[in-house]
């Protein structure tokens, strides 16, 4: 039978953290974990935070912001046969109690400790912690290390002994509750020190497994001072003093021991404040105060611990809150029914809108982790490599290249030839495997059941190659289609440049050799064929339409939506919108040739284009010719090029909009539209790639021929003099969307996807 965990977290001001590790135990492995929260004194939003668990977790109050005395508070409460310590800025990985259990296999083992890697998720904060019975302590990365260190003894005093870390500490509850609490005059990693080497003179072991981890968001004080403010060194001289008297090697306790000892637990405190001080971090001043409450603090700590020895106090004992029970904390989904999957692209989060392929990954993959799945999604940055717990997905960043390294690599370096996938430029390759790595290192940790990446970066063709994990390919608009839709001239110069030729041709490898392809549309698995000349088995594809949240929650609307107003009346300006680069594949140059006609013909209209408008497309910018060619209409003055906006701004302007259209030369599904319709905005679309798959004609909106000036014109006259037509079009955007195109549709489906594919995979291993 399984051990039950009780998870203790102390927590004191960290409502900034604390929601995120509250969120990251619902992914937690173990079928039998309690969460208790012992909350401090806190002056934040502790209580706003914890307000949505409160059903889920068993609530304690600690009076002061004492560690030990909060641990206390906890173990009194836990009903579990493991107790863990953690604090309020400390998130687990899935498999933690796991890890830890496999650690308890005999009952002599009444400790284990874990790893603990700091903010970035790379680098350890601490691996294997020696202390000594002055509380100093030593570090180790791995416990053979440790032993060979010849410090470590198997005798029953030792002076040197396994301390267990703050932040990853768990004990068996009957041993704590019988060899007494956590001594509160201890405090931090002090009250850690003095628990293990209790528990190991009491004739019990401390052990560390390196597989159970914990990511300390938060940051570790250089000067050791116990976890109290660096204002104050008094408790920390304290702790110090009575810790090292209370456990230094002689039995007796003479005038000449008692300095001794106190010169050496004061020593690294003075040490780090002399540096302080000659570093020009403290002020004379400063530094002379601060003096004085060590030595306040060294007086204090020696009568206190003398106290002791003179009483032979025994240690005080802890009684289990009478009545308490048990209380399983829900994780989302049973660990036996969950996927492990890891996501593959270059970019995330999606935070502005920096591309239609990076929004609905953020979508997947937060929509995958609200089921209940276990999501890692891998990516680069320009900053620190770092590994994170984001909206319930855990985040991997590598770093790309920088120029100079960059420049050196491709004189000296020596890229990977294994897996074998197509031929690509160095850089390119260099991420590409970069990702490869990073999935197969975390592999044998997170277990991953499928592999999903979208075609165009390319990062899914090792995957493919290899064959280790079933991988799912997501089809958007190629290299080629872009190539397609642009003038004659572009194009020619598009098919000679030796990096596009590569690209097309990696595309037309990955379509051939996926054994799963996910696409948005069945136009863009009709076009990839035709374009590609290549045949794929229906077998192999499966279409999922994009979906998307409901962006109205984002602006806080409550029971009205937009499309339910009334019309615009005649005095109010009509306002037309259009989103995506002012660039030939959008059709900018066909929805400006209609706008002098229309904004001649009807003087209440504004339009509104969003997107980035300093590119050239054939040699031309569009805004800049468009301003030049009308710069003295009358009109003018009624045309917005907004340029790149942030999310929140773009919100806005859906809201404010009365007709919304894209005659875009092509779009692999279109998601613009989908966008609009939840807001309730009629919608004026082409019949160009996988955009009648969201437009229904005169259903849901309006379509016209590709590069039809005349047809695009018709269609906004219509909408803008029809105000009924746009309400009725509108509303039934609307109930499409909720019908076919939110996220919780697309996710579950993409989810049953997964499942079908991972299921497959293990038949055919068994």
């Amino acid at each position: 039978m399984p051990l039950s965990f009780s998870i203790v977290i102390s927590t004191h001001n960290h409502s900034h953290t604390l929601g995120n590790i509250l969120h990251a135990l619902r992914y937690l492995r173990h079928p039998h974990f309690e969460v208790i929260v012992v909350k401090g004194p806190s002056t934040d939003d502790t209580d706003a935070v914890l307000l949505p668990y409160l059903q889920d977790i068993r609530l304690g109050h600690c009076a002061e912001a004492h560690l030990s005395k909060s641990q206390n508070i906890g173990l009194a409460m836990a009903q579990g046969d493991i107790v863990c310590f953690i604090e309020g800025d400390a998130i687990p990985e899935p498999d933690w109690l796991n890890e830890l259990e496999a650690a308890y296999i005999t009952a002599s083992i009444a400790g284990v400790g874990g790893y603990v890697l700091d903010k970035t998720g790379i680098h350890f904060e601490s691996q294997i912690i020696v202390s000594d019975r002055f509380g100093q302590d030593q570090h180790f990365t791995n416990i053979e290390k440790a032993q060979k260190s010849k410090i470590l003894k198997q005798v029953i005093k030792p002076m040197h002994y396994l301390r267990l870390p703050q932040n990853n500490a768990s004990f068996r509850r009957n041993v704590l509750l019988q060899l007494g609490k956590f001594d509160e005059k201890c405090d931090g990693r002090l009250s850690l020190a003095d628990i293990s080497l209790r528990l190991i003179e009491a004739g019990y072991k401390i052990t560390y497994t390196p597989t159970a981890r914990v990511h300390h968001t938060g940051t570790v004080n250089p000067m050791p001072i116990c976890g109290q403010e660096a204002g104050s060194l008094y408790s920390s001289a304290y702790s110090y003093t009575y810790f090292a008297i209370k456990h230094a090697k002689a039995k007796k306790t003479s005038k000449e021991n008692i300095t001794s000892y106190t010169e050496h637990a004061s020593k690294p405190l003075k040490k780090a404040l002399a540096y302080a001080f000659l570093t020009f971090k403290l002020k004379w001043s400063e530094y002379k105060a601060l003096l004085k409450e060590i030595d306040r603090g060294t007086k204090n700590g020696i009568e206190q611990a003398c106290y002791l020895s003179a009483y032979k106090a025994p240690s005080s004992t802890i009684k289990a809150h009478t009545g308490s029970q048990f209380q399983q904390f829900p994780v989302l989904l049973p660990a036996a029914q969950r996927l492990h999957i890891g996501i593959v692209w270059q970019l995330y989060p999606a935070q502005e809108r920096t591309g239609g392929i990076v929004v609905w990954l953020h979508e997947v993959a937060t929509g995958l982790a609200k089921l209940g799945h276990e999501i890692t999604f891998f990516t680069h940055t320009t900053d620190q490599k770092s590994i994170t717990f984001e909206e319930g997905t855990w985040v991997h960043r590598t770093v790309k290249t920088r120029t100079k390294a960059r420049f050196l690599f491709l004189l000296f370096g020596r890229i990977p030839s294994t897996p074998a996938i197509p031929r690509l430029r160095k850089r390119i390759l260099r991420g590409i495997y970069q990702s490869y790595d990073a999935v197969m290192r975390m592999h044998h940790r997170r277990k991953f059941d499928v592999i999903c990446s979208p075609a165009w970066g390319m990062e899914g063709t090792p995957f493919i190659a290899d064959g280790k994990i079933p991988t799912v390919i997501s089809m958007h608009s190629s290299w080629k289609f872009m190539a397609e839709s642009k003038s004659e001239e572009e194009k020619k110069r598009f098919y000679k440049s030796k990096k596009h030729q590569q690209f097309i041709y990696a595309e037309e490898w990955t379509f051939k050799n996926a054994t799963h392809l996910l696409a948005n549309s069945n136009a863009i698995v009709r076009d990839t064929e035709a374009l590609y000349n290549i045949k794929i088995d229906p077998d192999r594809v499966t279409v999922v339409p994009h979906g998307i949240k409901d962006l109205l929650a984002d602006v806080n609307q409550k029971n009205t939506h937009p499309h339910a107003k009334a019309s615009i009346k005649e005095h109010q300006p009509l306002r037309i919108m259009s989103v995506g680069r002012l660039e030939r594949r959008k059709a900018t140059d066909i929805l400006l040739e209609t706008l002098p006609a229309l904004l001649t013909r009807y003087p209440m209209l504004e339009v509104h284009l969003v997107g980035d408008y300093s590119v050239y497309d054939d040699g031309i910018n569009y805004r800049k010719s468009f301003l030049e060619k009308y710069a003295q209409a009358p009109w003018l003055d009624r045309v917005h090029f907004e340029g790149l906006v942030s999310e929140s701004t773009l919100l806005e302007f859906y809201q404010k909009i009365d007709i919304f259209v894209a005659p875009s030369r092509y779009e692999s599904f279109g998601l613009i539209y989908v966008e609009a319709m939840i807001f309730g905005k009629p919608c004026i679309g082409t019949y160009a790639g996988g955009i009648p798959e969201v437009i229904t004609h005169n259903e849901t909106g309006l379509l016209v021929p590709v590069n039809d000036v005349e047809k695009l014109s018709e269609a906004l006259s219509l909408l803008i003099e029809d105000a009924s037509l746009r309400q009725t079009l509108g509303q039934k955007g609307r109930a499409l969307y909720e019908a076919q195109f939110t996220e919780t549709v697309m996710v579950k489906r993409i989810a049953a996807l997964l499942q079908k594919v991972s299921d497959a995979a293990k038949s055919k291993a068994a």
